[in-house]
């Protein structure tokens, strides 16, 4: 289940790309965080979960979904889906997930965690093969596009934020209906940005395999595994279950040769073997 999970949650870059050629960015943005709200609100109703949603509302509560929800969903899913109109599907997925990075630092700024020796270590090694990708990483091997890479690095580092606050803000809460209550408060400034875009009309009507990808994205590559990961969290060692997320920008590179035909540079494969082994020294315990 947990490499099943890693696999489906690789495709969401490749696969977004794709929906690319028919919508625009907020607009796959937009759709990604509904679906996903729509998959985790099923969940929680098939889980007897819908009381906690609605409580996650209440006045006395409500500031965590919300800065959750813009966080987590609206910011850090519109920069990363927006970055994807710049930047190759492995690439971008490369620069999302060097989010653990910056979790560190996150933790050491903003939580006041005590960082080990082995954490800084890694935290360098992982920047130096963000800065390879950047550099060295087009295609051609001539550096990306800067706006791109801007806007995957801030989404990132927004992710790193949020998840900075989830571990302050979802103590004692179920962790799956704060995420349904979070992904409701996200879609809204996504959509309103759809709105002054010009409106849904471009998104209805792309064509069926479009909507197709669409509805992989948000219901199956973020609602299906945000709830198998909680799911595993809950039942295995979270340090197993973390270890197979390192795996993730790996098979998004590996992904996107068959999927869009991105064909990945020796500096990529360089720098992405750093990025992955910075976040895993960061993270492990020897």
């Amino acid at each position: 289940m947990m490499l099943g999970t890693v696999v489906i949650w690789s495709s969401l870059h490749p696969v977004g790309k794709l929906a690319l050629a028919e919508v625009t960015t907020t607009q796959l943005a937009f759709s990604r965080i509904a679906l996903a709200c729509l998959a985790l609100t099923v969940v929680c109703a098939l889980t007897g979960r819908l009381g906690k949603v609605v409580a996650a509302f209440h006045p006395r509560v409500a500031t965590s979904a919300v800065l959750l929800g813009i966080t987590g969903f609206s910011a850090s899913s519109w920069l990363s889906m927006s970055s994807l109109g710049y930047l190759p599907a492995g690439v971008n997925s490369l620069m999302a997930n060097a989010s653990p990075l910056m979790v560190a630092l996150a933790a050491t700024f903003y939580l006041k965690e005590r960082v080990a020796r082995r954490t800084v270590v890694g935290i360098l090694i992982g920047f130096v093969g963000v800065a390879v990708v950047a550099l060295r990483g087009g295609l051609d091997s001539s550096g990306l596009h800067p706006l791109g890479l801007a806007l995957a690095l801030t989404g990132s580092a927004i992710w790193a934020w949020y998840t900075a606050l989830g571990r302050r803000l979802l103590a004692g809460r179920d962790t799956l209906a704060m995420g349904a209550a979070a992904s409701m408060v996200g879609m809204v400034p996504v959509g309103l940005g759809v709105v002054l875009e010009g409106g849904f009309g471009q998104l209805v009507a792309a064509s069926t395999r479009t909507h197709l990808l669409l509805l992989w994205c948000g219901v199956v590559a973020t609602g299906i595994t945000y709830s198998g990961w909680v799911y595993l969290l809950k039942r295995v060692h979270a340090a197993r279950v973390a270890s197979f997320q390192y795996l993730i920008p790996l098979l998004a590179v590996a992904l996107a040769y068959p999927m869009v035909g991105e064909v990945p540079t020796w500096p990529v494969l360089f720098g992405a073997v750093l990025i992955v082994g910075g976040v895993a020294i960061a993270n492990s315990r020897q």
